[in-house]
Formats: C-alpha cells, structure tokens, sequence
C-alpha cells in the first residue's frame, strides 16, 4: 500500500481569508459599477458652464430652487449627464443680490434663476425642475442612492475587519494598508495585492513592504488627486 496522500485543510484562516478577500473584491466591482450606473460625481458650476457652451449637455435638472416670485437664498442641485456618467454640482441661489451670506461652504451664488443662467449659454438647452432635494449619500465625492451609500460604507468596513483579523499583508504593512484604505482606489489595491491573487504574480520579497509613514504621504498626495471635490 502506498503512503496516504497529505490532507489539505481547506478551512485554514489563511485560506478563509484569501476567499473572503475575493469575495468582497467581487463585491468591490459591482458597487463600482453601480456607482458609475446611478451615482453622480461632484463638480463645479464653472464645468457646468463650459459643458452647457460647448453643448455636451443638452439638458439639466434643477432641484431644490427657489419658487417663483421669493426672495431669500436656498442651496440647489444642478444634475445633468455627459456621456456615460453623471454629474452633480450645488449652488446658492440668492434673489435679489445679497441674499446669501457671507459664508456659503464654499458654493458658487447664482442671482436669480440657475436655469436662466444656464439657458444663456445655450439657447434650447432643456430645463426641468424638482421642488425638493432628493435623499442621499456623499462618499468620496460622489453622490449616491442611500442604498448604494450604506452598501459602499458595510463593504468598506469589512475591508477594514479583513485587514485587522487576517494575516500579515502582502506589500505594505497593516498600518500602510490603514492609511491607503482612505481612497476607494486604495480599498481595491488591498482586496487585489494584500495576498495570492490569480493572474497577479506575487511579489518577489513578501518580507518587503510599504510602511506606514510612506503609506500616509503617498494617501496625503494621491487621494485629492483621485477624489472629486
């Protein structure tokens, strides 16, 4: 009789962890893609404006603007779509000049209506209103359904457990992972580098890795990049 073959343990924590790395990496990709489907990203008014003269867009929805005939200031959504994906921006709406204060978060003011100061810039261009703001949520700069925030949100702190509970990392420390977890991009580096990955060669050192310092600089310089404001 032969030598009995060796038993794999397929239940090991390593072997646990690298399955559910996979799994949120899948995960990963279907919050990605309905973020691209149904959320928007945040931008300016002054995009807007060179995306309505240059008739990229051809029509926008105003949400939240101020009935005809008021005066005072309220805080108002643009949405319009350009190509595939998307966009958002929020403005002060004042009437008459001077209504805003001082101190509006940043935001651009518009006097009067925002969709006659868009219709300026292109003649036709297709205006409609909503009364109210819609619900939702603001991650990393893009605007998304409530659903999809509290989904994007669970994902992220189970990537955050995962990092935590599992083994030692493969190129960075835990502590580098921590600080490159700030960006989505970050998120999806983890899920895909941080152990064996199919089709992904591993890394010829793995007792060489990202520290946390370096890792910090790195998320300080890159994340703004990567993030619309």
């Amino acid at each position: 009789m032969g030598a009995p073959s060796p038993v794999v343990d397929r239940a090991s924590p390593e072997r646990l962890w690298n399955r559910a790395r996979h799994l949120l990496l899948a995960c990963g990709a279907l919050v990605v893609l309905a973020a691209l489907l149904v959320g928007e990203r945040s931008t300016t008014l002054d995009q807007l404006d060179r995306d309505v003269a240059t008739a990229r867009v051809h029509a926008v929805r105003v949400v939240g603007a101020l009935p005809r005939g008021s005066t005072g200031y309220a805080v108002v959504e643009v949405h319009w779509r350009r190509g595939l994906l998307g966009h958002v921006t929020e403005v002060v709406q004042q009437r008459p000049r001077g209504q805003a204060p001082d101190d509006v978060d940043g935001h651009a003011v518009v006097t009067g209506d925002i969709g006659a100061h868009l219709s300026a810039l292109q003649p036709g261009l297709r205006v409609t209103r909503d009364p109210e703001l819609p619900s939702g949520s603001t991650l990393w700069g893009w605007h998304l359904p409530t659903w999809l925030g509290l989904v994007t949100v669970t994902l992220a702190l189970a990537v955050l457990w995962l990092l935590v509970n599992g083994p030692e990392p493969w190129r960075a420390t835990r502590w580098a992972w921590f600080w490159l977890l700030a960006s989505p991009v970050g998120i999806i580096a983890f899920l895909v580098l941080s152990g064996p990955t199919r089709s992904v060669p591993a890394p010829p050192d793995t007792g060489r890795r990202m520290t946390g310092g370096w890792a910090l600089l790195l998320s300080v310089v890159v994340t703004p990049m990567l993030v619309p404001g």
